[in-house]
């Protein structure tokens, strides 16, 4: 058989990679690629969190609602607005008559220990009971002046279909958490003033750090910080910062009650900043104000 010679082999390509520039370049690239990934899943997830937290609102506003159902009053107005500090509380712990049903019915012996501040204690107490962001009263039971008519609201009756029947919110879905007392039924800022603790609030929106009264974000165990939250309340036996406080947690929904003027609810936006009311128009928010342009209002009548 005729014999054929072989085939040389292809001569050799150089191997050759990147050059260190090339590689920088590739790595750039890659890097602002992931960056625009990471940027755009922020914002869905941020976006994703706000409709959230408007759906709390409006659900907060139902249980708003149903307590006024319930009782024929707002959380609290009337009989579910503080008793008067001067009252006097007597008799057995499940029927306490007032010698003062002038103002409300709640009895202040029922409230929680509180963390106190400067002054007068019961006008401390009662600054607490009504802040905006203290949904104490939609959680717990009310005890009211046992003396009074309106004293029998204090628990459901199926006869006459009067009288509270909470928790008119989940209280695993609630915490407690720190705000400047600045923030009143009318308003205000939640960074000023003395800084009441131990607000039962109902966190909404994207998880953000607590401040300073000047805004800045505090660290982690700093003390004095607005908008903190923790899983146990500061004057509860065991309570230790380190453990209980939170790094960050979306801030809490707000309630102004008939005393504002018009009943309603708020959530400070996604930045987490209060901008107030509109000065014409008390349902909206004041979008006037850097602060106020993502904040949600619902006026609830």
């Amino acid at each position: 058989m005729p014999s054929f010679p072989a085939c040389p082999p292809p001569p050799a390509r150089p191997v050759r990679g990147f050059t260190l520039t090339e590689l920088l370049i590739v790595v750039a690239v890659l890097a602002a690629v992931a960056a625009l990934g990471w940027s755009a899943y922020a914002g869905v997830q941020r976006d994703a969190q706000a409709r959230l937290a408007q759906v709390q609102l409006r659900q907060l506003a139902q249980a708003l609602r149903h307590f006024r159902d319930d009782t024929g009053h707002w959380p609290g107005s009337g009989p579910f607005a503080l008793a008067s500090a001067t009252n006097v509380e007597s008799g057995s712990a499940g029927t306490v008559s007032c010698s003062d049903t002038g103002e409300g019915l709640w009895l202040r012996s029922s409230l929680p220990a509180l963390a106190l501040g400067s002054g007068d204690v019961e006008t401390w107490r009662a600054r607490w009971f009504a802040h905006p962001a203290n949904l104490w009263s939609l959680v717990n039971a009310p005890r009211l002046c046992a003396n009074h008519a309106l004293g029998r609201l204090q628990r459901w009756d199926p006869l006459s279909g009067r009288g509270w029947r909470g928790p008119y919110l989940r209280p695993e879905s609630t915490g407690w958490v720190d705000v400047g007392d600045g923030l009143d039924a009318t308003g205000g800022d939640p960074l000023g003033g003395e800084l009441q603790r131990d607000l039962r609030g109902l966190p909404a929106g994207t998880a953000l750090q607590a401040v300073d009264a000047a805004g800045a974000d505090c660290s982690r165990l700093q003390d004095g910080c607005r908008w903190r939250w923790h899983t146990l309340a500061a004057t509860a036996g065991g309570y230790d910062p380190a453990a209980h406080d939170e790094g960050s947690h979306p801030r809490p929904l707000l309630y102004f009650g008939p005393a504002s003027g018009r009943v309603r609810v708020a959530w400070t936006g996604s930045d987490g900043r209060w901008g107030g009311f509109a000065a014409d128009a008390p349902c909206d928010a004041n979008a006037a104000t850097e602060a106020g342009r993502d904040d949600v209002v619902i006026c609830l009548e």
